[in-house]
């Protein structure tokens, strides 16, 4: 099974399709897990693959709009740490 850990850049591309797929036709469904995706989405922010970001980009605004109390701290954490290259 795909998943966005896999090294080859055509599995994380279809992961993160299905990803804002799912975000935007029912985010509800990722109910559960938008702090294990948002973690998996934050680790590919900064990919060498511009297709990779934007799409990622794309996830994460969507999962916000719908859950920003969830994914509040983690992107904060992010934007406060010096040492990022996404702050």
């Amino acid at each position: 099974m795909a998943s966005i850990k896999d090294p080859k850049t055509k599995f994380r591309y279809l992961y993160l399709n299905s990803i804002r797929e799912i975000v935007t036709n029912d985010s509800k469904a990722l109910e559960k897990d938008v702090t294990t995706v948002t973690e998996q989405l934050l680790q590919l922010a900064n990919h060498q693959e511009a297709q990779i970001r934007i799409l990622v980009a794309e996830c994460i605004g969507g999962l916000f709009s719908e859950y920003p109390i969830d994914m509040g701290t983690d992107l904060e954490g992010i934007l406060m740490d010096n040492k990022n290259p996404l702050a």
